[in-house]
């Protein structure tokens, strides 16, 4: 059961992706560019499976990131909360896609160990960069 747990979110975003290609070649339905993001970001994922874990995971994370964002889908219907007003005279507005935030974050607590990893090494660059910046 533990090894199937880190792919339940990719399980997941594959068979809606799959429906809504099916929903695409029987209906009226096309795709726009966050379905064909998000098509190729979860074939990553699907073919890199018996090959590197570490493509995985970082192909499944990057595009449930993106699809909570808006900026990939994995289904023909597309539904975004906006949570955000606007900041003065700007407005700002952080729109979001629910069931991607729910499924991201059942994605990092599936695969935590990878994420605390990954948060790990994007600190370190961080640090490296703010040596570099201080040894000038």
């Amino acid at each position: 059961m533990k090894k199937i747990l880190p792919y339940i979110s990719l399980l997941v975003i594959s068979c809606l992706m799959a429906y809504s290609i099916y929903e695409v070649a029987t209906t009226q339905y096309c795709f726009t560019y966050e379905h064909y993001i998000g098509l190729v970001l979860i074939l990553v994922a699907l073919i890199a499976i018996p090959f590197n874990q570490t493509v995985n995971r970082y192909a499944t994370f990057v595009v449930l990131l993106l699809s909570t964002f808006g900026q990939a889908a994995f289904t023909t219907t597309i539904s975004r909360t906006s949570i955000w007003g606007g900041i003065s005279n700007a407005k700002l507005t952080i729109v979001l896609q629910p069931y991607c935030l729910l499924l991201l974050i059942l994605f990092l607590i599936f695969n935590w160990e990878w994420f605390k990893g990954l948060v790990r090494i994007f600190v370190d660059w961080l640090n490296k960069g703010e040596q570099e910046r201080i040894s000038e």
